[in-house]
């Protein structure tokens, strides 16, 4: 994962953000304790995205999300390893990149979405960076 981050934050075109159930202070730990946080801050530090405890409904996010890292027009791609971020995805037409090396096989996942990688490893990360600058 840490090299696809890499790859995509290279790119000035793409802006990183974090979809979660999880609230801003638990998504702030995990992130940081697997060293993940920096992909995902703004130039004041601040973790960019929608967190749990921002909407009652797991969907709610997707429009806060929308609303804080983008403009109108904007692509939105969803990257998850959970069927209910393919489900998501789905309901609101969103493109989507899973990886399944969470609970959710392939055939889950790809039961939503179209593009679904059975993990990150042997180079399937940069794949998956050059599909999302496709999307």
């Amino acid at each position: 994962m840490r090299e696809l981050l890499t790859e995509l934050t290279s790119n000035k075109e793409i802006k990183l953000g974090i979809l979660t159930g999880n609230s801003l202070w638990r998504a702030e730990a995990k992130l940081e304790s697997a060293k993940l946080d920096q992909y995902f801050r703004d130039e004041n530090g601040q973790l960019m995205g929608a967190f749990g405890n921002e909407s009652e409904e797991r969907d709610g996010l997707i429009e806060i999300a929308k609303n804080r890292l983008g403009k109108p027009g904007d692509t939105q791609i969803l990257v998850d390893d959970f069927l209910i971020g393919a489900e998501m995805a789905e309901r609101h037409n969103i493109s989507a990149v899973m990886v399944a090396t969470g609970t959710s096989s392939v055939e889950e996942l790809s039961a939503h979405v179209s593009h679904v990688f059975p993990d990150f490893g042997e180079e399937r990360w940069r794949e998956a960076a050059d599909l999302i600058k496709r999307l």
